[in-house]
């Protein structure tokens, strides 16, 4: 089943403008699985491909199942596709250099509104910036494979690693050492905290376990970009994309965070929530690179990172 750009996020926004509460969950719930390097938007791209291809009705609850790899890497690990099976495409974003038009730089340089650098490499001469874009990528599920020789251990499921929980005075540390600041301030009942530019302030008062989960959230409204004097209207959105980075983010070191509140705000078309759906997954990757979580980089992210 050959997809197109335009038709993925078509499909993709149909599924997701009817998600409720306990769909989001589950679905932050298998983004922290440690073995799911890919984007959140792929993981139902692929879960929707599988499930058409079945005879099946998609439902969020399939998508724990799912184990996608390329080709390559089902090889390497002693796999073989099964006869039939075609490849499931998702979508992988690209950095396309732009052809620089001499003569018009030359000209617009003559008016004096750029200038021209003549002794620049030859790879750049002819190249003006670039532009992302987003190719479809072939992948295959797991349930699409054969072992090649019975082994019962599964060795694709023997590659992740187990992430022990970060101790709360390693958090601390870990955020600090990004350059952030953390403070503890005796603040009013009923307030866990607050992010000021690059300052995290956590309600004293609290329970550890309530601080905890407080500095998870002003971390997520961080890496999201979230400042202070956002309209209202926009408030609700940050809060849920802050609790469910931090809902996902906790769930990758096996810790609870009891995030139903935020997350029954959950609301909006198709298109809004699959672009919250998509900065919610960046931020994670950004969050679990501050704590220093081994494989994550800025690289991995963008290669796995869809619309």
């Amino acid at each position: 089943m050959k997809l197109t750009v335009k038709e993925i996020l078509k499909t993709l926004e149909e599924r997701l403008a009817n998600i409720d509460r306990s769909a989001l969950v589950k679905l932050l719930s298998v983004r922290a699985c440690h073995h799911h390097s890919y984007s959140l938007n792929n993981l139902i791209t692929a879960g929707i491909q599988l499930a058409a291809r079945r005879g099946a009705s998609f439902s969020f609850d399939m998508l724990s199942e799912l184990w996608l790899a390329p080709f390559p890497i089902w090889q390497r690990w002693g796999y073989h596709i099964t006869r039939g099976e075609k490849a499931l495409s998702v979508l992988a974003p690209i950095r396309i250099k732009k052809k620089r038009d001499i003569a018009a730089d030359t000209e617009l340089a003559e008016h004096g509104l750029v200038s021209v650098v003549e002794n620049e490499a030859d790879d750049d001469k002819n190249s003006r910036g670039s532009i992302l874009v987003f190719i479809s990528r072939p992948l295959f599920d797991v349930s699409q494979c054969e072992r090649i020789s019975p082994n019962p251990n599964m060795p694709h499921r023997q590659i992740t690693e187990q992430i022990l929980p970060i101790q709360f005075i390693s958090l601390i540390q870990r955020i600090r050492d990004h350059g952030l600041t953390v403070e503890f301030l005796p603040l009013r009942e009923n307030t866990g905290g607050y992010l000021q530019a690059d300052r995290i302030v956590v309600n004293k008062n609290n329970t550890p376990e309530a601080q905890y989960a407080t500095l998870l959230h002003e971390l997520s409204h961080y890496c999201l970009g979230h400042g202070a004097g956002l309209p209202r209207k926009d408030l609700a959105v940050a809060e849920l994309e802050a609790e469910a980075t931090a809902f996902t983010v906790a769930s990758y070191f096996g810790i609870t965070v009891p995030s139903e509140f935020y997350i029954a705000a959950w609301g909006g078309d198709g298109a809004a929530v699959r672009k919250s759906i998509g900065r919610i997954d960046q931020a994670v990757t950004a969050a679990l690179k501050i704590l220093k979580v081994p494989g994550i980089s800025e690289d991995s992210a963008c290669l796995e990172r869809a619309a």
